[in-house]
């Protein structure tokens, strides 16, 4: 594929920039994504706290997240996939997939929704949930201070992490979209944490 984006995304390879943008001129050179973080990160300053997010960061829930919520929803009427449950719900309380959904129904969801997705979710977990490969000994080894700030129920955060282990590396320093007003995208939750 000779796409400019192609080109710019190639590993191991450098491109000048004027080859993908026709009648511009520009001195400056890009390198695969992993070159052009790696001057930038080595000028930051030494963070104060790190936040992590639980679902694919710490805990590799999203495939699983997704898929129960499109089985959910399409059983309560709202016939969804899980390429759309990704798109639309990805990081989002199920407050906010509520409201979305809700507003293409022009009716409201039944009251067992978030029972029922929690139940089924809970379930997988117990039998597929893993740590995302080299959380634990990061974080294990981390001496920056560091939470958790996560769209999840404190229930859904405390059971994925104590299902994978790694409950004790955030104890103390867990916050839920339930413990704010306004859940991602809006800051609060990270402010909070």
């Amino acid at each position: 594929n000779t796409t400019p984006n192609a080109r710019l995304n190639a590993p191991n390879k450098t491109k000048d920039i004027t080859e993908s943008v026709p009648g511009r001129r520009n001195k400056h050179r890009m390198t695969s994504r992993h070159e052009q973080v790696r001057p930038i990160v080595s000028s930051m300053q030494t963070p104060q706290l790190l936040i992590f997010d639980n679902d694919g960061v710490v805990v590799d829930s999203e495939r699983i997240a997704n898929a129960v919520c499109a089985e959910v929803l399409t059983e309560m009427g709202f016939p969804c996939s899980i390429e759309y449950s990704v798109e639309h719900f990805l990081g989002r309380s199920l407050a906010s997939t509520r409201a979305h959904v809700e507003s293409h129904l022009d009716r409201p969801l039944p009251a067992k929704f978030e029972v029922e997705y929690h139940q089924r979710l809970f379930n997988r977990y117990e039998v597929a949930l893993k740590p995302v490969p080299g959380i634990e000994p990061f974080l294990r080894q981390c001496t920056t201070p560091f939470c958790l700030a996560s769209s999840g129920s404190h229930e859904r955060i405390r059971l994925s992490l104590g299902l994978v282990n790694l409950l004790d590396c955030f104890e103390g320093h867990i916050y839920s979209a339930d413990d704010v007003t306004a859940g991602k995208p809006a800051p609060d939750l990270f402010l909070m944490a």
